[in-house]
């Protein structure tokens, strides 16, 4: 065989993947605030730049809005309902199996966090956590370049970024796109944001226009470190041999669904859509998309055969290597919830909504009101979640006109898979899981999730 023969045999479609791999999560990345997914605004050149040397999935899916939840579901391969992890600070079922499980001893394994720091990563070895601070990406970016310059042999390393979460700050030196004559009150700080989904004023046009301008330089700075951590993998000289993935666990509402800001308690695609990018030069193809909605609880398999190890038994998601080999994926029902209360499914370009208890969540948790000073006759205020609805993304990607009515045929297929997945599955599940420690308590308090 010929140099040039044998070049090309090794670089072809089913070359197996690895054996590194380097998975990047994003906290509160909306998918369409990236170049690669069509967003205006230059705030992604390096996420960009990964996605066009790789494979991209238009719509991946995450299973909650929350990142505990989000996570999870990523690393086992099972839905919250099955791992147990319904909310920040829950810990998962000891019988779910994480990926870095499988993968074993023969890889070193490690996970550079953020966010989710005081959650349960079963395999992982080793662990680096970066608290506080808004220069915590940056941190975890230090981190990854010595790890990365230091690392021998086959490795999973995991890094998981945070800048996109609020509140949402313009860092010296970057992406700034806020309006020079902006002089609202919306700042680098969370009352702001919260005070104004209170009313207390409510938001401006202006502030509104601020307050993403300030989300996009967040992207901006995450960005960034995707930048010096794919730079490091490069003068490591292991970026040949290294399988890179790219995720969120869940976006940001934007105004999308006003009066709300954030994502805990969304349902909405802006929240629950997720970038998702699978690439290794020479041995996944470059440049192509996947139209085909997936989920996160793919994410798992997926990375398992393109190393060529066996997937757990006990995972529920698909592999998604045929789609990366340019094989059709066939559509099948994805699923996302918020807690017990609201059950999302999720075909082709249709998502179905149920929401049988009329659940209107508050808009923020009492510690963050506290801090904002909202006052006490605001605070009853409550994101309204329709009792049902469908809508089509490709037309309606912000979800705005409820199509329920108008193709109740399309609604009944979706509620028909919303009552399997109930039986399949046992939703809605158990009533509550097991308290967080104190440490993870305050952990979350911090993070203004939970009330002290």
């Amino acid at each position: 065989m010929s140099l040039l023969a044998l070049l090309l045999a090794c670089s072809g479609p089913d070359r197996p993947a690895g054996p590194n791999v380097l998975l990047l999560t994003v906290d509160t990345l909306r998918a369409d605030h990236l170049g690669a997914y069509g967003y205006d605004r230059p705030t992604s050149p390096h996420i960009d730049e990964l996605a066009a040397s790789g494979v991209l999935f238009e719509r991946a899916v995450s299973p909650r809005g929350a990142t505990w939840p989000a996570l999870t579901t990523l690393h086992t391969s099972w839905p919250p309902v099955r791992h147990g992890v319904r909310a920040n600070g829950a810990p998962a079922d000891p019988a779910a199996v994480h990926l870095a499980e499988v993968l074993g001893e023969r890889w070193r394994r490690a996970a550079l966090l953020t966010n989710a720091y005081g959650a349960s990563w079963e395999g992982m070895g080793e662990e680096q956590r970066f608290d506080t601070g808004e220069e915590r990406d940056a941190a975890a970016a230090d981190a990854a370049e010595r790890w990365l310059g230091e690392v021998t042999g086959p490795f999973f390393l995991w890094v998981h970024l945070v800048s996109p979460h609020d509140p949402f700050v313009v860092h010296p030196g970057g992406y700034d796109p806020v309006d020079p004559g902006y002089t609202g009150p919306v700042d680098d700080g969370q009352g702001p944001l919260v005070r104004g989904m209170y009313g207390a004023p409510a938001f401006t046009e202006a502030d509104r226009a601020a307050v993403v301008a300030r989300y996009d330089a967040e992207v901006a700075f995450a960005d960034a470190a995707v930048g010096r951590i794919l730079a490091a993998l490069e003068t490591s000289g292991h970026a040949a041999d290294t399988l890179v993935v790219l995720a969120a666990d869940h976006g940001e509402e934007l105004f999308d669904h006003p009066p709300y800001l954030f994502h805990f308690h969304s349902p909405y695609d802006g929240v629950l859509r997720v970038p998702l990018v699978f690439a290794q030069p020479g041995t996944l193809p470059a440049g192509r998309r996947v139209r085909t909605t997936v989920a996160l609880a793919d994410v798992a398999p997926t990375i398992a055969e393109l190393l060529g190890i066996p997937p757990s038994q006990a995972w529920l998601g698909r592999s998604l290597v045929g789609a990366l080999r340019g094989r059709t994926l066939p559509d099948r029902p994805v699923y996302a919830e918020i807690g017990r209360q609201v059950l999302i499914v999720y075909e082709g370009s249709l998502v179905w909504l149920e929401n049988p208890a009329s659940f209107a969540p508050p808009l923020a948790p009492p510690l963050q009101l506290d801090q904002a000073g909202v006052p006490t006759e605001l605070r009853e205020l409550r994101f309204p979640i329709p009792q049902n609805g469908l809508w089509d993304l490709d037309a309606d990607p912000t979800q705005q006109v409820d199509l329920a009515r108008a193709r109740p045929a399309d609604a009944a297929r979706l509620q028909a898979y919303a009552a399997a997945w109930r039986r399949q599955l046992g939703w809605p599940g158990p009533e509550a899981g097991a308290e967080p420690s104190l440490l993870t308590r305050e952990a979350l308090e911090a993070m203004g999730y939970l009330a002290p």
